[in-house]
């Protein structure tokens, strides 16, 4: 019957609802984690700017990929919160152990 909605495409539906928002706070995060950690340099930040368009591009073609195994899967909804996980990962890999804040420049901690 045309018009019917089945189970599966409204779990799609509500679970893209709430990654989407939560997706666009990582994609500022991990390109601020970018381009924060690259710090000063007369030949420019290029380099860096690169690497975020390219860090912000993979996310978004994981999110694409899981977006369409998860509408042929039928129980695998949490697989939309791979890219959050990869966001999440790949920020705190960049702005923690990149920068490594607790260290001081003699290498002692603080």
């Amino acid at each position: 019957m045309p018009g019917t909605i089945s189970l599966q495409q409204i779990r799609l539906v509500l679970h893209t609802r709430i990654t989407a928002p939560l997706l666009s706070i990582f994609v500022v995060l991990l390109g601020y984690a970018v381009l924060i950690s690259s710090g000063f340099s007369r030949f420019g930040i290029w380099k860096h700017v690169l690497l975020a368009v390219l860090s912000l591009s993979v996310l978004k073609i994981l999110e694409g990929i899981c977006i369409d195994y998860v509408g042929r899967e039928k129980n695998a909804v949490w697989i939309l919160y791979m890219p959050l996980l990869f966001g999440f990962l790949f920020t705190y890999a960049i702005l923690f152990t990149g920068d490594k804040p607790w260290r001081t420049s003699e290498g002692s901690t603080i």
